[in-house]
């Protein structure tokens, strides 16, 4: 007996201490309760506040929309009287919290005070201190988020931290004929904020430039800056500084968008007003009009538009010099450009070894060589100076070309002893004259001297060929074979001998 009552005092004290156990937060939900230690965890969910026009939290794409990285972490503070707690939370990409740092607990059933912000920059730390840095941002952007503040009832299964943008996005997007050329993006705000528990601050900051993010396979480029700086000035690929039309007032969880059209910077050059040789030194686009007798020199990468001009020296070297192992493109237009040399041993145009003259174009073009030069091409060897003048690369991609040798020198290629590095014919129609008082061919290499051009090739072009008693063609190496005629159709090539 005694043991029946035993076993049926015992059983009722475990089931008390079930029923007990299995209270729920809500049973327990009586203002100023304490709580056993580690026995009701604190749970969070990230959300980001969606404004329009706002943010995004990764530059996967150039959309306004906003979204959490798995691996993101924000912090947490709770606060509850005078007691405070701190974690740090890992996120997934639904904002919800995949590892605590530590973990925290109601410790009684009183409301508390939580507060939370995000800070990174993509591929790099922004943090030093509570410093978040924007000066370099081409391996990611720089992003300040911060939760509001939240009050939190010890009942509530999962607290909500709605988060904002503190940082305003400014995107620039590039159009126009260089836009691909364009690498480096700059825009000049300040360099640095504070970042006090989400809260920024520029106090102490300074202004200097802002090293924009690329999106990769799009002229669009993107940097996170903090308010307080009108966006008024960017500047492309290291090069000066460039007002906007319209300044950019930054605002939080904003984007700003900026359109900037890149073209080739245009400089027109009158050749009635030259009193000396004129170089060309930097890479863009000229336009020449005019005559002159003084020499143009290009010692760049540069596009020379030829507009009805006449070039026709008297004065030592080539009317027209491609210098520095540059490529000069010279586009004509209208139907009336002429260059002349009347020097001896110095072509119409021509290229240094090295270098690369390019002709094309809608207009035509007529180039004269003078004694042992070619029209196009090298140098000869000077009557009275024995020093030979050669040429670097010919292409001629449209247009109507004519080029007439001196004597002793090929319409196109080499003069009497100037070598020349290749020529390519590959559309337009050309008339190559080979000078006269020696047998030479209309294009390539010199029989009349020797001087020798590497390789010719042709496509898609009309050759009206003027040699001198001689082949029509010469070079180490002729494509096609223009002997066979199946080969010349092929190429797309018209070769008409006189």
């Amino acid at each position: 007996m005694k043991c029946r009552i035993l076993r049926h005092k015992f059983g009722l004290w475990i089931i008390t201490a079930l029923a007990f156990a299995s209270c729920s937060q809500e049973e327990l939900a009586e203002q100023g309760t304490t709580l056993p230690d580690g026995m009701y965890p604190m749970t969070f969910t990230a959300v980001q506040v969606a404004p329009e026009n706002m943010p995004q939290t990764r530059v996967s794409d150039s959309e306004n929309t906003s979204s959490w990285s798995v691996g993101d972490q924000i912090h947490v503070t709770v606060t509850q009287g005078n007691a405070k707690q701190e974690t740090i939370c890992t996120l997934d990409a639904s904002g919800n919290i995949t590892d605590y740092n530590p973990q925290l607990y109601w410790q009684n059933t009183d409301d508390v005070t939580v507060n939370a912000w995000y800070s990174n920059i993509e591929g790099q730390n922004t943090g030093t201190g509570n410093t978040v840095r924007f000066d370099n941002q081409s391996s990611g952007l720089a992003y300040v988020l911060k939760a509001e503040e939240t009050t939190a009832k010890y009942t509530d299964r999962n607290i909500e931290l709605k988060f904002s943008h503190q940082l305003a996005k400014i995107r620039v997007n590039l159009a126009g004929e260089k836009a691909g050329s364009v690498n480096d993006v700059k825009i000049e705000s300040y360099t640095s904020c504070t970042n006090t528990n989400g809260t920024v601050s520029t106090d102490g900051a300074t202004v200097g430039e802002i090293t924009m993010y690329h999106l990769n396979g799009t002229n669009i480029y993107e940097a996170n800056v903090v308010r307080g700086k009108t966006i008024e000035k960017f500047k492309l690929n290291g090069g000066s500084w460039v007002n906007l039309s319209a300044t950019v007032t930054p605002e939080k969880a904003k984007v700003h968008e900026i359109s900037i059209t890149v073209n080739e910077k245009v400089t027109e050059v009158n050749l009635n007003n030259l009193t000396g040789p004129h170089t060309i030194s930097s890479d863009g686009k000229y336009i020449l009009t005019g005559s002159t007798t003084q020499r143009i020199i290009i010692n760049a990468d540069a596009t020379v538009v030829l507009k009805g001009v006449s070039i026709n020296t008297s004065s030592d070297g080539a009317p027209i010099q491609i210098s520095g192992y540059h490529t000069a493109t010279l586009m004509l237009e209208g139907n009336n450009n002429t260059i002349q040399s009347n020097v001896e041993r110095y072509p119409a145009i021509l290229p240094d070894q090295g270098s690369t003259v390019v002709i094309d174009g809608t207009g035509s073009l007529k180039a004269q060589g003078s004694f042992s030069a070619a029209g196009i091409g090298s140098g000869g060897i000077g009557q009275f100076a024995w020093e030979t003048i050669s040429a670097g690369y010919i292409k001629i991609l449209g247009g109507s070309v004519e080029a007439i040798g001196g004597t002793g020198g090929t319409g196109i290629g080499c003069g009497y002893y100037g070598n020349c590095q290749g020529v390519e014919i590959l559309g337009g129609t050309v008339t190559a004259r080979a000078g006269g008082g020696y047998d030479n061919p209309a294009i390539g290499s010199s029989t009349a001297g020797s001087a020798t051009c590497t390789y010719v090739k042709l496509e898609r072009c009309t050759i009206n060929a003027h040699p001198e008693g001689a082949d029509v063609i010469v070079a180490n190496s002729v494509t096609p074979d223009i002997n066979n005629d199946d080969a010349l159709h092929t190429a797309g090539v018209t070769l008409n001998v006189y």
